[in-house]
């Protein structure tokens, strides 16, 4: 019911702007929070790092484009880093230096050199749920009593088309997930410890550092 009222709502806005002679001139862009389990691999909230968790919807409609680019289907790797910039763009302002993220405007022209695009995307999870309703000073006092016990969660990684990799790195010692997506899309089969993946999992570790370094710049 919720996401048919979400979607009655868009209805009626896109009627309107329509009504009012805009629509040939907005930019809409529909998008959500990351997803929740709902039960999944027995699992309810959204910090864990599966497919489910990190993924998003994102429909952008440009009703200045001409007809050709309307309902094309984009394959490429994109992140939620990316939006800012594009509004940006899209409206024929400066993209800020210190912006991160991608301006998807050439990809949703058509124009954009795909062997220059990103070949996946940083992920992160921060979120401790022991954390939740800890205030004041005793935040950092419980953050490394979580630590320290080896009940954080915390977590990043890479995903590209082939792969999916994560690494707990508050844990001691780190554990790691790394799943080939195309022969295994539901994330059951854990590579790490496989031998023919070893040069894999190198890169994917390599490969998430540097994303990662790329991010506190």
């Amino acid at each position: 019911m919720q996401s048919y009222s979400v979607d009655e709502q868009v209805r009626r806005l896109v009627a309107k702007l329509e009504e009012l002679d805009l629509l040939d001139n907005t930019i809409i862009i529909y998008t959500s929070d990351n997803g929740r389990y709902h039960g999944s691999r027995g699992l309810y909230d959204k910090a864990i790092q599966y497919d489910e968790a990190i993924k998003q919807p994102l429909i952008v409609f440009d009703g200045r484009a001409s007809k050709e680019n309307h309902g094309r289907r984009i394959d490429a790797m994109v992140s939620s880093a990316d939006i800012a910039p594009t509004i940006l763009s899209l409206a024929g302002l400066d993209i800020p230096p210190v912006m991160k993220g991608h301006d998807l405007s050439p990809l949703m022209e058509g124009k954009q050199d795909m062997t220059k695009w990103r070949e996946g995307v940083l992920t992160e999870n921060f979120f401790i749920q022991e954390l939740l309703r800890t205030k004041g000073k005793q935040v950092e006092a419980k953050n490394n009593e979580v630590i320290k016990n080896n009940r954080s969660y915390r977590s990043r990684g890479i995903r590209t088309k082939q792969y999916q990799y994560f690494e707990y790195f508050e844990h001691s010692p780190v554990i790691e997930e790394l799943y080939e997506l195309a022969n295994d899309p539901d994330e059951q089969n854990n590579l790490v410890s496989d031998p023919n993946y070893k040069s894999t999992l190198a890169e994917m570790r390599k490969k998430t550092a540097q994303l990662y370094a790329q991010a506190l710049q």
